[in-house]
């Protein structure tokens, strides 16, 4: 996932978030575990702490996995996602 596909789901988030609260508050903690994870790699590499570094490992692909997830919702007709046209 690219930085501008990030960036236009949020933009389209912000600009309907009144209408839709919870879903950006889902995609604000899915970008704040993502950019924790990439941050704290670092830290625990150099504390020696590599018992936490699948935690960062984990966090990385977080935003895809999350749009994934969403993608495959809307399409079995289990939940609407209108702000998928933004990634496309």
């Amino acid at each position: 996932m690219s930085l501008i596909e990030v960036r236009r789901i949020r933009r389209w988030l912000h600009v309907n978030g009144s209408h839709r609260p919870l879903e950006l508050c889902a995609w604000d903690l899915v970008l704040g575990l993502w950019l924790l994870g990439w941050l704290c790699l670092p830290f625990w590499v150099l504390t020696g702490q590599a018992a936490m570094l699948p935690l960062s490992f984990a966090a990385m692909p977080l935003p895809t996995a999350y749009i994934a997830w969403r993608l495959y919702l809307h399409r079995s007709g289990q939940l609407r996602c209108d702000w998928l046209s933004a990634v496309a």
